[in-house]
């Protein structure tokens, strides 16, 4: 899945904590923004899909926080509980999405998510073809609208840019994933682009 599907999938997921924490609204959406973003930053460093991906063994921070949250519910608790609680989501909804590879809409690879207790790959499900896909956008499309329709507060103007902002960035990099955020394309069209991009991810 792309960024904004897995944000969006936290905003819908954390509906109960916004009209259980209403104070704590900006603080849960900072939350859930990095959270269910971290995991991808392993495109950047480390290996993808493996250095900060945790299928399994997230879940148990994940727990712990929550009890905290039930216990001691407090800005502190909440945001920790918000953020990996982002964290394990996002790598267990990696599963259901297409291998780690250049072009996995060609769907040639089969590991996909790395499960760190039993030290080895987890094969991809591919219920969502790959990030970026027609399939993913509309799941994109079908959290908004969720969220739009269930949130338990009123929906401010900053909160409407936040949607706004997410819906460009999905629709965009849906429109271009095949060539635009395609490593092999990049590299037969804009080799000095693509030798760019690989300098930022450091390969």
């Amino acid at each position: 899945m792309m960024t904004p599907t897995h944000v969006m999938k936290g905003v819908v997921l954390c509906l109960p904590l916004f009209g259980y924490f209403p104070e704590y609204k900006m603080a849960i959406f900072l939350s859930l923004s990095i959270g269910f973003s971290i995991p991808d930053l392993d495109l950047f460093f480390g290996d993808h899909r493996q250095t900060l991906h945790y299928p399994y063994s997230g879940i148990i921070p994940t727990v712990v926080l929550l009890a905290f949250v039930i216990l001691y519910p407090t800005v502190v608790t909440v945001s920790a509980f918000v953020l990996f609680l982002g964290v394990w989501v996002h790598s267990v909804a990696d599963i259901f999405g297409g291998a780690v590879e250049d072009e996995p809409w060609r769907a040639t690879e089969t590991k996909v998510v790395y499960n760190h207790i039993r030290g080895k790959w987890i094969d991809a499900r591919r219920t969502i073809p790959y990030d970026g896909s027609p399939r993913d956008l509309g799941s994109f499309v079908l959290l908004t609208a969720v969220f739009v329709l269930l949130y338990p507060l009123s929906i401010t103007t900053n909160e409407m840019v936040f949607i706004v902002i997410f819906s460009f960035v999905a629709v965009f990099y849906t429109a271009f994933r095949k060539t635009l955020f395609s490593p092999v394309y990049m590299e037969e069209n804009y080799p000095r682009l693509k030798r760019l991009s690989d300098q930022i991810r450091g390969d």
